[in-house]
């Protein structure tokens, strides 16, 4: 199958107060993200540069750690991995608190597609559990921070249009169209505020892959005397996406004028279809509502801070499924609120001791859904009825209370840091109904309260000129995610003996060097690491009967990543990062219904990313940039279930296979020209085309990505 040429016009225009700084839009290079420590960070100046990244976790695939799946227009749920470990050891942090959510009934665990990337002013990579502030950090946190308010009045706009030629010689175009608009400004000294509003549509490059997102936020900060602040902010997402189509050659189905893709199993969770003609078809979507709301007062102290905050989340999913026989036949409307007013609170402190930088506090979350409330529904499609028991959930809630404390010795020779932190798990029990053999079950889930420990500490020693020698070590308990902890209580689980999910206890050292040399025109930095997880939670996701969740014994991550950059005299800039991952795991009860090697499954073990840029006098720039993604296989079939193996040993059917997934190599090329520099207003036009030799590649099993992108434009 070939992969015509995507032309994408771009057209960017950016109008900025001359009272404010003109953002420099010059191509990315994977060196403006590194710094001394295991820390990366992507400004507001990078995010703008990335003309073809519309989403947050695009913006995240050129940094050295960090994995990529997507299918065709968006992220599947869990798909950005840091150091090999999914979102749920992945602490999320918007505007610090929090960002991870329930993801129950279908819902994601970090819902990417809700924070457009016009509307970031930052992003910061922690690897490591280097940090007690936060949970589930067990392979770091992924810190964003949005445009926030300003005291200099700054207005932007931004309008982006492409446009995908013909798709197999038929006559297919794929429309796109992202809007963007920001202000902010100051009511003297009484208070700041910022207004962001957005919109994206695409008419998708897979089969029913069309998506629409409108978003609204805005932020007020009211300063009182006695340095007192007083935050709010707000931000309305709708979004309405498109189900992936089983698309087929074999299928009677079958639509050549788009490429062949498989369906998701996770569109419809809980929904178990017939097949063939009785499966869903074109025009199924779901329309996504999603509030969030937050606050936060806090005082500036002599030598800190103290703060108070809290959040709500909101979110109701309405799924509409017509028939694939029949785009008019409407299946199945069903609605459920993944998240039901989540909320959260913290309260915290940053204090300065002497040499000692501390912070501490204690916050809590309270994770609510409402579960699925059937509205239409023909029952011939399926192979058993869904559940429709429509009522108010409290999944689980969480306590904890941490302190950090970061100091230095000899004269700043030696920098320490050490913390400690205490979470609690209640996960709350519920009537409940299930399936179990076609037949739907009540049932009753009990409460399950966990608790554990974790702690932190490193060293970092600045021995000689421009060198940093670092030492890290850590102990971290994860409890189980609500997602985790409802689907495998309501009977996802495999055939072992175990009555309970445990929780993760696992070991951490990381070791690190980074150097400048040349009057710093040479940064080089290493860094090495070794996992230990017990009662590892491994989470299959999918509908029924291919979702499993269950522990592992032991699994056991290292890696390898490197980083480097050279600064020419003159006006060239080369940079690179490598990282390389591999895991072994010990007692997976799996292995019983299905052959699997002694690693997990779904990680490439190597990862290159590579950028050459020029940048002349005149502020014309270039930019040659690689990405390289290693073989890696993926679980594809029916896994063992109560539900679906006739017997405990038997091998599941159908069985469960490792499908293989090749590895591919990306070339991007992009340019600049500066064509008006004024004080109020800069534009720069872009050119540019991205996967230059039209690779065929995969990054999840059975969606193809786009081949040769073509694009130009104004900024």
């Amino acid at each position: 199958m070939k992969l015509r040429s995507l032309l994408i016009p771009v057209v960017c225009v950016s109008a900025i107060q001359a009272e404010t700084n003109v953002v420099d839009l010059n191509t990315l290079s994977v060196s403006d993200t590194i710094i001394e420590t295991p820390s990366t960070v992507l400004g507001r100046d990078e995010i703008s540069k990335l003309t073809s990244s519309r989403t947050v976790e695009s913006l995240l695939a050129d940094i050295a750690g960090i994995d990529i799946v997507r299918r065709g227009n968006s992220v599947q749920s869990r798909g950005v991995f840091l150091r090999g470990f999914d979102e749920t050891r992945i602490a999320v942090v918007l505007n610090g608190r929090m960002l991870n959510g329930a993801g129950s009934f279908g819902g994601d665990i970090i819902d990417w597609n809700a924070i457009p990337a016009d509307q970031i002013e930052s992003i910061e990579v922690i690897r490591g559990s280097k940090t007690a502030a936060y949970g589930s950090s067990l392979a770091g946190v992924i810190k964003i921070t949005t445009i926030s308010d300003k005291k200099a009045s700054q207005n932007r706009a931004r309008f982006v249009y492409g446009v995908t030629p013909q798709w197999n010689d038929k006559q297919i175009l794929d429309q796109s169209f992202d809007g963007s608009f920001s202000h902010q400004n100051s009511i003297g000294k009484i208070a700041d505020y910022a207004i962001n509003l957005s919109h994206w549509n695409s008419d998708g490059f897979l089969r029913n892959n069309d998506v629409t997102r409108n978003t609204i936020g805005g932020n007020v900060t009211i300063h009182f005397p006695a340095d007192i602040d007083l935050r709010g902010s707000l931000v309305h997402s709708f979004t309405d996406f498109g189900f992936n189509i089983e698309n087929v050659s074999s299928l009677s189905t079958y639509d050549p004028t788009y490429p062949e893709s498989k369906s998701v199993s996770s569109n419809g969770t809980q929904l178990v279809w017939l097949g063939k003609d009785k499966m869903y078809g074109d025009r199924s979507h779901w329309i996504n509502i999603r509030d969030q709301y937050d606050f936060s007062l806090s005082k500036r102290l002599k030598s800190g801070s103290v703060s108070v905050s809290g959040f709500l989340n909101d979110q109701s999913r309405t799924e509409y499924f017509y028939a694939i026989t029949d785009t008019n036949k409407l299946v199945i409307e069903r609605f459920s609120k993944p998240e039901d007013f989540t909320g959260g609170w913290k309260v915290n402190a940053d204090q300065q001791f002497g040499s000692h930088s501390v912070s501490y506090g204690i916050d809590g979350q309270e994770l609510n859904s409402y579960t699925y409330d059937v509205r239409q529904i023909d029952s011939s499609y399926f192979r058993f009825s869904p559940e429709d028991s429509p009522h108010f959930t409290n999944i689980a809630n969480y306590l904890s209370v941490y302190a950090q404390d970061e100091f230095t010795l000899l004269d700043t020779l030696i920098d320490i840091h050490a913390g400690l932190r205490f979470d609690r798990f209640h996960g709350v029990g519920d009537t409940i109904k299930r399936t179990q053999n076609g037949k739907v079950v009540p049932d009753y889930r009990d409460d399950h309260e966990q608790n554990g420990f974790s702690q932190n500490i490193g060293v970092d020693a600045h021995f000689w000129k421009n060198g940093t020698l670092g030492i890290d070590g850590a102990y971290v308990t994860r409890m189980p995610n609500s997602t985790e902890y409802h689907f495998y209580y309501i009977g996802y689980q495999d055939l072992s003996d175990h009555s309970v999910l445990k929780p993760e206890k696992a070991f951490q050292v990381e070791g690190s060097v980074s150097q400048k040399l040349l009057s710093n025109r040479v940064a080089l930095q290493a860094r090495a690491y070794y996992y230990s997880i017990s009662d590892y939670i491994r989470s299959l996701m999918g509908a029924q009967p291919d979702h499993c969740i269950y522990n592992i014994d032991n699994v056991n991550f290292k890696g390898l990543e490197l980083e480097g950059s050279y600064a020419f005299p003159s006006y060239v800039k080369i940079n690179a990062n490598y990282a390389y991952q591999t895991t072994r795991k010990e007692g997976d009860v799996l292995d019983v219904y299905v052959v699997q090697p002694e690693m997990l499954s779904e990680l490439p073990e190597h990862k290159l990313n590579a950028s050459v840029q020029f940048t002349g006098s005149s502020g014309v720039t270039s930019q040659l940039k690689i990405r390289h993604v290693s073989d890696k296989q993926v679980v594809d079939g029916t896994l063992s279930l109560p539900s679906s193996v006739p017997a405990k040993g038997k091998p599941a059917t159908p069985p469960a296979v490792l499908a293989p997934i090749e590895g591919f190599t990306t070339v991007d090329l992009t340019g600049s020209v500066p064509v008006l520099s004024r004080p109020e207003l800069k534009i720069i036009a872009l050119v540019g085309v991205a996967n230059l030799f039209d690779v065929r590649y995969e990054e999840k099993l059975g969606f193809p990505m786009p081949g040769t992108t073509l694009f130009m434009g104004l900024d």
